[in-house]
């Protein structure tokens, strides 16, 4: 990846979880990708951004976004995502004794990497099933991935988190017996100050990691205190824990610092002190503002936080209820607006006022590059800029606009130096000039000019130059690679290439049109066959770039058994298998199964790294799992359409 990027990920990162801490309850960034071939979206984005048709306004004849009744939402074109996989992802629950648990609830998520504390999440492919009377779950027709999350969850044991074994695009794969225990328990008794119980105080018990998030922890424990206070977790998995405590006419307080390590019994008692508010208005030029969110963070200690969330309402009056005594900082948030954040205020103050300035608007037209002719249906979206010559980030939603003279309006534009993309029908996905937002300043109208693009054709075939038929193919930026780290950046990562994703014909030919002109990178995935790659594919507008026949290979097999230090088939171990001749930038995953054994298949000829540990994190010791790698690992050479067999035996 370019150094400068990489940089930059890094400082996004520690940006975003500083401004996860502080402001807790903030608007969620979102970027919402647009379809294959850089169409336009049609039906809003992934967040449930409404699509909208321009209004006019009769005071000023701007373009405003006005909602497009959902009857008259097109349909949105249909692409790779339509196509039904042939697959299924099974497995067994059972419990300590090897006994099959019936009635657990199997969660299936792909959200299984928390980059942002408010980062949204892709639920799209989340799905859940229940284990029958033989402790069996399945899930069929699943998108083939490396790996996907897997949260189990039953009334008598602790819950478990863990990733599941590699699904492909055909066929049975049998995840390794899941095992349940009991965890650890969480009990104590909450009062008030003077030492009185106190019934019906709601506790969630989350994870830490969903700390601040504006959406409800999948892990979260819940209970109740009874009528003498007491209060009582059972069954808490493993790991570091937030509790946050509500009861009427009390302040709200979230404890930190629980840490569960196995079946360890752990008190904690609980003080609550008397509700107290904090009211105010949220104004811009002394008008109120409605509907801003208004946050109060305080800190009693390094394990202790107080807050709490209110709205304001149509005079701009916020009413922070429920408050523990102290001093809290004030963020106000609310579209459109910037505020400043108001900093020590105590307790049952009234009358704090919180500023806000109106945020620019820009706005713009879009129109056909060739005929000059304004484009009458489009979305828009925030793009901040990297540089000159580096490639932007997206930095908002996709919002769709329907105007016969193709102008739009954009509000809440972030400071510093941006961008417009637009997508159109027709068109490949257009840019507007940079240009510079500061406080107060209304930036000029910007025009982006539509072209359509350029296009990438070739035709799928075997070593023996038959076609092969239905392989998916996906455009990346040059820069991008197969592994975890760009998995988990997903629409973060900064690039001006179409994000195209199609499938071939039954003979083999397939065409993706609408493309940027830049330089791509397509990636190659039929079942049975090694996934392929090719870079620096050059795309210019109007042009047709051919590739010709692309040649897919079948690969080679690894199969072994992975063994712990006492000769003792390990099950639910990870393998992974490391390019180490640069030939292919692919990382193989693979989890031992119930009698130890492991297979991978369709393996790209060259020279790997092959090695195995214990269960992964949530599992097992991080550290362990470092040691067992490097007193593992093996040197393999893999040939197309061969099978290699090796054993891997843990170091005492």
């Amino acid at each position: 990846m370019r150094p400068f990027l990489v940089l930059l990920l890094v400082l996004a990162a520690l940006a975003a979880l500083l401004f996860g801490i502080l402001s807790l309850l903030g608007e969620a960034p979102a970027s919402a990708p647009g379809p294959a071939g850089g169409q336009a979206p049609t039906q809003g984005t992934a967040q449930g951004q409404p699509v909208l048709d321009g209004g006019r306004s009769e005071n000023d004849g701007r373009t405003t976004p006005v909602a497009k009744p959902a009857a008259e939402r097109a349909p949105s074109q249909p692409g790779s995502a339509s196509y039904q996989y042939d697959n299924t992802l099974t497995g067994l629950v059972l419990d300590s004794q090897g006994r099959p648990v019936a009635g657990a609830e199997v969660f299936l998520s792909t959200a299984y990497e928390l980059l942002f504390v408010n980062e949204p999440q892709d639920t799209s492919q989340d799905a859940v099933a229940r284990t029958n009377t033989e402790g069996r779950f399945a899930f069929r027709n699943l998108e083939p991935r490396s790996r996907y999350q897997l949260t189990v969850r039953h009334p008598s044991y602790t819950l478990k988190e863990l990733k599941s074994i590699p699904v492909g695009e055909t066929g049975v794969f049998e995840e390794p017996p899941i095992h349940l225990g009991e965890g650890a328990s969480l009990s104590g008794r909450v009062r008030d100050a003077q030492g009185m119980p106190i019934a019906n105080a709601t506790m969630n018990l989350d994870g830490i990691q969903y700390h601040g998030a504006n959406y409800d922890a999948p892990d979260r424990m819940t209970t109740t205190s009874d009528h003498e206070g007491w209060y009582g977790f059972a069954n808490v998995p493993p790991g570091q824990r937030t509790l946050t405590l509500h009861a009427s006419g009390f302040g709200t307080v979230t404890h930190t610092g629980l840490n569960f390590t196995g079946d360890e019994q752990v008190n904690r008692d609980v003080v609550l002190l008397i509700g107290e508010m904090i009211r105010g208005h949220v104004l811009q030029g002394g008008q109120p503002v409605a509907g801003a969110a208004v946050q109060a963070l305080g800190m009693a200690s390094s394990q202790q936080i107080h807050r709490g969330v209110a709205m304001t309402d149509a005079r701009g009056e916020f009413l922070l209820e429920n408050l523990s005594p102290g001093e809290y900082n004030l963020i106000a948030t609310a579209q459109g607006y910037r505020c400043e954040p108001v900093t020590r205020q105590k307790t049952n103050t009234d009358g704090v006022i919180i500023d806000c300035a109106r945020d620019a608007e820009m706005c713009g037209q879009v129109v056909d590059a060739v005929t000059g002719e304004p484009v009458g249906a489009f979305s828009c979206r925030v793009r901040l800029s990297n540089g000159q010559g580096q490639a932007s980030s997206p930095n908002s939603e996709f919002v769709a606009f329907a105007d016969a003279r193709g102008e739009f309006c954009l509000p809440s534009a972030p400071g510093g130096e941006v961008l417009i993309e637009a997508q159109a029908s027709g068109y490949a996905p257009g840019f507007s000039t940079s240009f510079r937002i500061g406080r107060g300043q209304t930036p000029p109208k910007v025009t982006i000019r539509l072209t359509r693009g350029g296009t990438i054709s070739g035709r799928l075939v075997d070593n023996a130059g038959k076609p092969v038929g239905q392989g998916r193919v996906t455009t990346h930026d040059v820069t991008w690679s197969d592994d975890v780290f760009f998995e988990m950046l997903g629409e973060s990562f900064p690039t001006n290439i179409t994000k195209a994703d199609v499938r071939a014909g039954d003979d083999g030919r397939f065409v993706i049109s609408g493309l940027t002109a830049e330089k791509y990178q397509i990636q190659v995935r039929a079942s049975g066959f090694t996934r392929y790659f090719q870079n620096n594919i050059v795309v210019t507008d109007g042009s047709e770039t051919k590739l010709g026949d692309v040649k897919l290979a079948r690969g080679g097999t690894l199969v072994g058994t992975l063994f712990d230090a006492g000769g003792k088939a390990l099950v639910g171990g990870q393998i992974l298998l490391s390019p180490t001749d640069g030939a292919n930038a692919t990382l193989y995953h693979a989890k031992s199964g119930g009698d130890g054994r492991f297979s991978i298949t369709n393996i790209a000829p060259g020279r790997y790294l092959l090695t195995g540990s214990r269960p992964a994190v949530g599992e097992g010791n991080p550290l362990e799992q470092m040691v067992d790698n490097r007193g593992t690992q093996k040197t393999v050479t893999i040939s197309d359409e061969s099978t290699v067999t090796i054993d891997l035996t843990l170091s005492p």
